[in-house]
């Protein structure tokens, strides 16, 4: 199981496999999954393994009902009107205060931990700092730096991500991050005017590459995230977010090269 994904995410799969496969599963687990469109097919793939390689003698079809939502032991909570609600988390601890009985352990998935407000992240956090040892906890987000710190410093952090290698990028794209990241402030003085005469379709399609290429270099230095090298990865991050909010804004109808200024402006402002 998990094989149909090892090609697309190759450093995740093998990751998880040695974990499951030694039975070395930390408690928590905090995912980053952005612009992964499949990322709840992968996740319950990993979800599947963990359960049939720890189940007890049953008959149950866990590949099916995982696939359904409708394994007894596993829960998932999704926000509502993008909130995850603390009676929600309630509900949870209530319905996993038993001890499995299918199998080793009882798993839920929180997908949208960036969603957690204070209220609703306490009401989780004494699950993450005192975890029963049959419970396994996943919770996903599009960033994991808008998860609010108590909950991810108390997870093991992990990005899915396809394999991409910098040959993949235009040089133009890789040029303007470089022009950006070297001149700071001063950046706007020495961007190459061609990107000034792209129409809206085409800047928003070089605009994608450039966040593409950002979260290239993010998982590039991901076994980063706990150590010396995370103030790089929030400045990546911050600019991801830049980009993603430039791209909205080409949803409209505005000046495609104010609006150009005013994000390569921002983008040299991240430091």
């Amino acid at each position: 199981m998990f094989n149909k994904y090892d090609k697309d995410y190759p450093e995740f799969a093998k990751y998880m496999n040695k974990r499951i496969s030694e039975d070395k599963l930390s408690h928590a687990f905090l995912v980053e999954c952005r612009n992964i469109e499949n990322y709840r097919d992968v996740i319950l793939e990993f979800v599947k393994k963990i359960l049939d390689q720890n189940k007890y003698e049953s008959e149950l079809d866990i590949d099916r009902l995982v696939s359904n939502y409708s394994y007894p032991e596993l829960k998932i909570i999704e926000p509502i009107n993008r909130i995850i609600r603390k009676e929600q988390l309630l509900d949870l601890q209530k319905e996993f205060s038993i001890k499995p009985i299918y199998g080793k352990y009882l798993v839920y998935i929180i997908d949208g931990a960036e969603f957690l407000n204070k209220s609703s992240a306490n009401t989780i956090l004494k699950f993450l700092e005192e975890p029963p040892e049959n419970i396994i906890a996943i919770l996903l987000t599009n960033n994991i730096y808008n998860v609010i710190r108590t909950i991810s410093s108390r997870c093991q952090c992990l990005v899915l991500s396809h394999t991409v290698c910098k040959k993949s990028f235009s040089q133009e794209v890789i040029d303007l991050a470089s022009t950006i990241d070297h001149y700071g402030e001063n950046a706007l003085g020495y961007i190459d005017t061609n990107w000034y005469f792209l129409d809206k379709e085409s800047l928003i399609e070089k605009l994608k590459e450039l966040e593409s290429y950002y979260i290239y270099l993010f998982n590039e230095n991901r076994s980063a995230i706990e150590n010396s090298r995370q103030s790089t990865l929030k400045k990546i991050s911050k600019k991801i977010i830049i980009i993603d909010d430039c791209l909205k804004k080409l949803r409209y109808n505005v000046n495609i090269k104010l609006l150009f200024d005013q994000f390569v402006l921002a983008m040299s402002e991240v430091i």
